[in-house]
Parts: structure tokens; sequence; C-alpha cells
């Protein structure tokens, strides 16, 4: 899996994220889906988010990596019970959204293997230009 529980280790102590999560491992692992989901959503026309999210361990992107633990614990925070605002966890989950909007836009690249389309795929997704001329001056 790409996320990890111990990759949150720099956020969160250990004991506050198995209280977050209620020692429920099922829990985690659902929320670590769902926010690879979610930013796969970003990143998905332009790289080849298969192979950049079965990588393991140190094989991953820091970056990436970073932006996928802010959005996940933010989700885990917003499930406790008595959901009290953290600020600083709301900030760098907005923080993580618009980096992502901005790959999404292509105004920020990563280091990630890009995705391929055959040339000869010419189906009802392929980018095509449209346009006309520029009106006649009589």
């Amino acid at each position: 899996m790409f996320l990890e529980k111990q990759d949150f280790d720099s956020l969160i102590r250990e004991k506050n994220l198995n209280q977050i999560i209620d020692n429920q491992t099922a829990t985690f692992d659902v929320v670590a889906n769902e926010t690879v989901a979610q930013v796969s959503s970003y990143l998905f026309e332009r790289y080849d988010t298969q192979t950049i999210f079965s990588k393991i361990g140190s094989e991953r992107d820091a970056y990436l990596l970073k932006l996928c633990k802010h959005i996940a614990i933010y989700e885990l925070y917003k499930r406790l019970p008595k959901y009290i605002e953290n600020s600083q966890r709301e900030l760098d989950y907005k923080e993580a959204i618009t980096a992502l909007e901005n790959i999404a836009a292509g105004k920020v690249g990563l280091d990630l293997p890009r995705k391929v389309v055959p040339e000869n795929q010419t189906g009802k997704y392929a980018k095509r230009r449209l346009g006309s001329q520029p009106p006649r001056s009589n």
C-alpha cells in the first residue's frame, strides 16, 4: 500500500493516531485508500498513477507522499465523534489540495512517470483543437 501507518510518525504520535482510528487498522486502510484515490484523480491525466501508487518504501516520491499524508490526517481528524477544528491540519489540507490543483493544471510538474498514450489511439478522449479564421474586414 502506498500510505503506511508508520509514514505518519512525522505528523502525529503513534499513540494519538491509534486513538483516532480506535485501534482499527481497517479504518486507517479505508482512509489511506480514499486518499490515494483522491490524489490519483488529480494526477491521472498526466501521470501513470498505477505505477506511481504501486511503489512502496523509499521508492515513493517524497513530495507526493507529503501531500497524501496531509490529506489523510485531515480526513482522519474529521472522523472523530466530536471533531474539533485543528487550524494547522486544515491549513495543511488546503495547501495540499491547492498543490494538486496546480499539478493537474500543468502549472507544477513532478518527477513521476508520465502517462503514455499509444500513437494509434484516437478514441473519444483524444484531444482536439478547434478554432476558426479571424473575421474579415471589408
